[in-house]
């Protein structure tokens, strides 16, 4: 399957529930491209971890121009007692204990509805390299 050919996108805000089943240090992998809009400004939303927002104001034309591939990488910790860190700060109802799912939200914003091309959660860190070895083949 070829990247970039489809999109998720919705009018109001979604919410992808991802299995994560063991505790780790994970990465996940955003893609993007903005194949619609012809300016900065045009789609604005945030992306968030349960009720923590770890992408705000994201606008995809702004940082890479229309039809190119724009990548977000999101560390983050699942802990023993099954709670999620980012950056040390708690992302509260980010994960579902009894289906051992990750959420990842995609939050409606001051312009235009959220979007997503594809998802990848590797464990792992950003500098491993079975991250990059992962980026080769998604």
């Amino acid at each position: 399957m070829e990247l970039y050919q489809t999109e998720r996108w919705h009018s109001d805000s979604f919410t992808y529930s991802l299995p994560v089943n063991e505790p780790g240090h994970y990465v996940i992998i955003l893609k993007f491209s903005e194949v619609y809009f012809q300016k900065a400004g045009e789609k604005v939303f945030d992306v968030a971890l349960g009720k923590l927002r770890v992408i705000q104001n994201l606008d995809i034309f702004e940082r890479v121009g229309k039809a190119a591939a724009h990548d977000e990488f999101i560390e983050f910790d699942l802990l023993d007692n099954q709670k999620v860190m980012v950056k040390d700060k708690e992302a509260e109802a980010a994960y579902d204990k009894k289906n051992k799912l990750l959420r990842i939200k995609f939050v409606k914003g001051p312009a235009d509805n959220p979007k997503i091309n594809a998802i990848a959660i590797v464990k792992g860190n950003l500098m491993g390299k079975n991250i990059f070895n992962h980026l080769n083949h998604v």
